[in-house]
């Protein structure tokens, strides 16, 4: 047992620095820490995929405003005209536009495109 202890941190430690040492993001978990260009190629592969970017993206953007309820600068997330497809395909454009950014910051300009339309 106490092997296991002692090894845990040492495993974390190579993983992190591994992760480093590639470049990945450590802003984020997630698909939101994916590149644009590996949503786009993801997805347009594999429609679960698709929905697995955009259930992040749903999860992301209700954070965001759970938070937001402290200052009162929450906005309603259900806008009729951009919903379920509607906000895939402005995911998609967004990273056709900017694909080495990454994804978060597609969910976060839909987010503003969201409240825009308030």
């Amino acid at each position: 047992m106490k092997k296991n202890f002692l090894f845990a941190p040492l495993v974390l430690s190579v993983v992190f620095f591994a992760g480093l040492a590639r470049g990945d993001s450590m802003l984020m978990i997630g698909r939101g820490g994916a590149a644009c260009s590996v949503f786009l190629e993801e997805s347009g592969a594999n429609k679960m995929w698709e929905f697995l970017y955009h259930s992040w993206a749903e999860g992301y953007m209700s954070a965001i405003n759970v938070r937001n309820t402290a200052t009162n600068s929450d906005i309603n997330l259900f806008v009729a005209t951009l919903q379920g497809r509607q906000q895939i395909d402005f995911l998609k454009n967004d990273c056709k536009d900017n694909p080495d950014q990454t994804f978060v910051f597609a969910v976060m300009n839909l987010y503003n495109e969201i409240k825009r339309r308030q």
